[in-house]
């Protein structure tokens, strides 16, 4: 599913796992959905700006071409933690956010 995003923040990370030894990294974003900043309207009186955090790949930070901006986001369902969640899964560059 493609759906519109907007990056606010990203910050590429690197690690080495305590147990494993083993090297990670990758690029931890912040975006909210939908093109613009409008806040959303709950019908239940809540509102505002739900952003969204999570870690995508190292090699994806090739495709953020300008932060703050609006990207078309593949979005893929992924089980975590008993849970269903959307994650992020690749990026295409449509335009800064001014």
């Amino acid at each position: 599913m493609k759906q519109k995003i907007i990056i606010l923040y990203a910050n590429p990370w690197s690690l080495t796992d305590d147990r494993t030894g083993q090297q990670k990294s990758g690029v931890s974003i912040q975006y909210i959905t939908g093109e613009s900043l409008s806040p959303v309207q709950n019908p239940n009186g809540g509102g505002g700006y739900q952003v969204c955090k999570e870690s995508i790949p190292a090699e994806k930070i090739n495709s953020l071409r300008a932060v703050p901006g609006v990207y078309d986001a593949t979005m893929t369902l992924q089980g975590r933690g008993g849970k269903i969640i959307l994650t992020v899964s690749d990026l295409e560059f449509v335009g800064a956010f001014e």
